[in-house]
Formats: structure tokens, C-alpha cells, sequence
């Protein structure tokens, strides 16, 4: 009985630690693609401000145009 409680126990102990492992390969990866994903957004930002101004800039070259 005793060591049928110790191997459970010696089991249970081995998949949490596989479980530890994981949710730090997973945390990780989260932290890789959040910080990817930030980048793009902030990138993405920058280029719709950009095309505004550009549609600003094009509204008054065509207003001088007429």
C-alpha cells in the first residue's frame, strides 16, 4: 500500500514538474508573439498617421489644383 502511495506520488510530482516545464515554454512563446504583435501595432500606427497626412497633403493639392 505504502509504495503503491509513493509511486503515485513520485508520478504525480514528475507530471507537474512536465506541466511547470510547459507553462513556461508556453509563457515564453506568449511573451515572443505579444511583443511581436506590439511592435506590428505600433508600426501600424506610424503608417495610418502617415497616410493621413498624405491624404491631407493630396485634399489641398487638389483644392489648389481647381
Amino acid at each position: 500500500m505504502r509504495e503503491r502511495i509513493e509511486a503515485e506520488r513520485s508520478r504525480l510530482l514528475q507530471e507537474n514538474e512536465e506541466l511547470k516545464r510547459t507553462v513556461r515554454e508556453l509563457t515564453e512563446k506568449m511573451q515572443t508573439v505579444s511583443a511581436s504583435l506590439t511592435q506590428e501595432n505600433e508600426q501600424l500606427k506610424k503608417d495610418l498617421l502617415r497616410l493621413k497626412t498624405l491624404e491631407i497633403e493630396l485634399e489641398k493639392r487638389e483644392r489648389m489644383l481647381r
